[in-house]
């Protein structure tokens, strides 16, 4: 078993919100599970809220000495988008990670490849105005009821799209 923080991390300098608090809760996560990894140990010793360059020489190891391959590109987005799509169909904090979903859309130009949580996004923002609103311009058949499981089944079929770009 890997932390779920590695696919945040896997695209580091493609994905430019990723922080150094994120490499080091990763680090600490993977020590958490058993991996030995010595700049592991060195990433997790840095104080959060450090420089994002001060991180970056160990994690490259640390990803070097755990096997792991670097994502570039699209694929550094789709990998780092999965960390919370994960969430989602595990339905954790899913009204949350729809709206850092939709914040990255826009950042990055409305990636293709997450514009539907964009749009989700959008109904459930919607639906929170009005409630009874009778229709959605967003998302076919969403109501505030069952927006939801939406994003549940939605996150589901996304990470059976994308698995061949996120798997590591």
């Amino acid at each position: 078993m890997i932390s779920e923080l590695t696919y945040k991390v896997i695209g580091y300098g493609y994905v430019s919100r990723l922080i150094s608090d994120d490499v080091i809760d990763w680090a600490q996560d993977m020590l958490s599970l058993n991996y030995t990894a010595p700049s592991l140990y060195t990433i997790a010793s840095i104080p959060k809220k450090s420089p994002f360059y001060e991180v970056l020489p160990y994690l490259e190891k640390a990803l070097n000495e755990l096997g792991l391959s670097r994502k570039t590109d699209i694929e550094a987005w789709i990998c780092y988008c999965r960390y919370y799509i994960y969430e989602i169909a595990q339905q954790e904090n899913i009204r949350k990670n729809i709206k850092t979903l939709h914040e990255i859309c826009i950042h990055e130009d409305y990636l293709d490849e997450i514009y539907d949580f964009y749009l989700l996004n959008n109904a459930w923002v919607d639906y929170e105005f009005d409630p009874e609103y009778p229709f959605n311009h967003y998302w076919r058949g969403a109501t505030a009821k069952n927006i939801s499981q939406i994003c549940v089944k939605v996150a589901e079929e996304w990470l059976n799209k994308y698995e061949s770009q996120w798997k590591l």
